[in-house]
């Protein structure tokens, strides 16, 4: 290969084959002074451990809503004397973190007329079916055991309350 002269640039050489040197700084410019110089913010940023998640539902609500198993079902929701809203959701689940705190102030607003419950789907998956749950969270009213309504994706506050008064006049 022929040979090439060096580049000159600015004030250091760069050689083909000699990896470039970094330029000599007058004494009167440091590092911290230039912009270009400095190491980079990120470069030493210590890592942090990721916060814990908040719980279900926000802190400054109280836990009003029972969470269900497929053992309590047929006693808390098919026998109860009270009409039940369930909240059919799952841990993963975005738009069921959303409506957790209206669940939680709807089972204060309603108690002793509505009693407010919710199922994980992924933990007891033979109400996905039963139910046809298509998609998350799926609200399901039940009066006297039996399904009389359901409303699919994350509803608003006065929505849900629509929804309840639609369905169960007597309880508004």
């Amino acid at each position: 290969a022929p040979h090439r002269p060096p580049i000159t640039m600015l004030a250091f050489t760069l050689s083909p084959l000699a990896a470039p040197a970094r330029p000599a700084l007058p004494s009167a410019v440091s590092s911290a002074a230039s912009p270009f110089l400095a190491p980079a913010p990120f470069a030493r940023r210590a890592r942090l451990a990721p916060a814990p998640p908040p719980p279900r539902g926000g802190a400054a609500v109280t836990r009003a809503v029972a969470d269900l198993a497929d053992a309590d079902f047929d006693k808390e929701v098919l026998a109860s004397e009270l009409p039940v809203l369930i909240d059919f959701y799952a841990q993963w689940c975005g738009p069921c973190k959303l409506i957790a705190p209206i669940l939680d102030l709807m089972a204060d607003e309603y108690e002793g007329k509505l009693k407010v419950c919710k199922v994980d789907t992924e933990a007891n998956p033979k109400f996905v079916k039963k139910y046809k749950i298509y998609g998350l969270p799926t609200l399901v009213l039940f009066e006297k055991g039996e399904n009389i309504a359901q409303v699919e994706g994350a509803i608003s506050k006065k929505e849900l309350t629509d929804f309840i008064s639609l369905h169960l006049p007597n309880v508004c």
